[in-house]
């Protein structure tokens, strides 16, 4: 399935009203499509994702 994301900060958003602020959040990708490797590097930095060496497959 692929979403856009405005769809993930609107559900972030909404999960934030409902759990306390130190709740853990898992969030798991399979894939994840982006139109430059910057906006991939940008992506994980917002979120405190770190990539490792490996696990980006350019195509």
């Amino acid at each position: 399935m692929k979403i856009n994301a405005d769809f993930l900060e609107k559900e972030l958003a909404h999960l934030q009203t409902l759990l306390s602020p130190d709740a853990p959040v898992v969030m798991q990708f399979k894939k994840a499509h982006t139109p430059t490797g910057y906006d991939l590097e940008q992506f994980a930095k917002s979120l405190g994702i770190e990539i490792a060496n490996g696990e980006v497959i350019q195509e």
